[in-house]
């Protein structure tokens, strides 16, 4: 047998370089396909960051859109509570106009003939007459007739005195009663 001596290390050597430049080649392949991918990425995301900023802008002009309405709102809720107010304050003086009118409708209706009024307090409830008369008649029947009225309480007598004026003999009087509230009749 005859030894047949092969030299296969240039085969090899060469072989070794072949896949030394494949793997170098998948290697610059791999890294540019990572780079696209890198690449793509970085635009998906910065699209994405893009989209939220868009978003967030216009949730934002339309939170400073709600807050000028809401500012109008609670312009309007305040006009409102002062319109309210103020009808409630004229509705109160129209009240009390009305109980006035009456409270002089039933005194003027409860004074005698013989009857003159030189004073009328009112304070609150409390009504002062300040009067005179030609005869205690008159005064009893000026009393009778604020009683029987339905917005004055039974008249008190406080003082009660002759007075001479020229040739007239005349009884000065003072005489106090309450308002009664129109709630309380009704």
């Amino acid at each position: 047998m005859i030894a047949v001596k092969i030299n296969l290390l240039p085969w090899r050597s060469q072989q070794r370089l072949a896949r030394m430049q494949r793997f170098k080649n998948y290697l610059a392949v791999s890294i540019l396909i990572g780079a696209g991918f890198a690449a793509a990425a970085g635009w998906y995301m910065d699209s994405q960051i893009e989209a939220q900023s868009a978003r967030n802008n216009l949730i934002t002009q339309g939170i400073n859109q709600l807050s000028g309405v809401q500012k109008e709102l609670d312009d309007a809720k305040e006009v409102v509570r002062l319109l309210t107010a103020r009808i409630e304050s004229m509705r109160a003086l129209s009240s009390q106009r009305n109980d006035i009118v009456m409270l002089f409708t039933e005194i003027s209706t409860a004074i005698p003939d013989q009857i003159f009024l030189s004073k009328l307090d009112i304070e609150g409830k409390e009504i002062k007459f300040v009067g005179m008369s030609e005869t205690d008649n008159a005064i009893t029947s000026f009393s009778e007739r604020l009683k029987i009225s339905d917005g004055i309480s039974e008249p008190v007598m406080y003082e009660r005195s002759d007075v001479k004026i020229g040739n007239t003999s005349l009884r000065r009087f003072i005489m106090t009663a309450s308002r009664l509230s129109l709630e309380s009749n009704s």
